[in-house]
């Protein structure tokens, strides 16, 4: 095993840091977003969780396609979904157009825990997979933790729309 690994771990942790971003922003902006678009505490719930309605239909069919296309593959175009969909956020006019760019969040996120999964296992000796996967899932944890302050800034400065722009832009990045 080559030390290029610890590089692969680290931009894993960025990843996930990221992806955690983009999860905390609708929670951050979920009062305005309400106020913006007259919906009511239920829709707003609706939204919430459609995140993960999306997440756990389509999990099972993202490790399948990291089986048959790699993990570097699926990430690349997972990315590319939950970063378009998170932007598109910003520019939702109504309760159903929400919902289909968090749906899209889901869809494109879904692969991600198998992604890093098959990633430490292809690039790291079976000695140091749990400190592997310990070190990159500490990224879940700072990411909302670090993305919260951030996000509440951009909609204070700017708009929720922005906030949810710039941090689908990032994961382009």
């Amino acid at each position: 095993m080559t030390r290029r690994r610890f590089g692969v771990y680290f931009l894993l942790f960025l990843f996930n840091i990221i992806a955690y971003v983009a999860r905390v922003n609708i929670s951050v902006a979920g009062k305005p977003i309400a106020a913006g678009l007259g919906l009511s505490p239920v829709a707003l719930g609706y939204l919430f969780s459609s995140f993960f309605w999306a997440y756990v239909v389509t999990m099972l069919p993202g490790g399948k396609l990291i089986d048959r296309w790699g993990p570097h593959v699926v990430a690349s175009i997972a990315t590319t979904i939950w970063s378009a969909a998170q932007m598109l956020t910003g520019a939702a006019t109504s309760f159903s157009t929400m919902l289909l760019t968090r749906l899209g969040m889901g869809v494109g996120e879904a692969p991600f825990a198998p992604v890093t999964y098959r990633s430490v296992r292809a690039w790291g000796p079976y000695t140091e997979r749990g400190t592997a996967i310990a070190f990159i899932s500490a990224g879940a944890s700072l990411g909302p933790a670090l993305g919260a302050p951030i996000v509440a800034w951009l909609i204070q400065s700017l708009s929720w729309r922005w906030s949810f722009v710039i941090t689908g832009a990032v994961g382009f990045v």
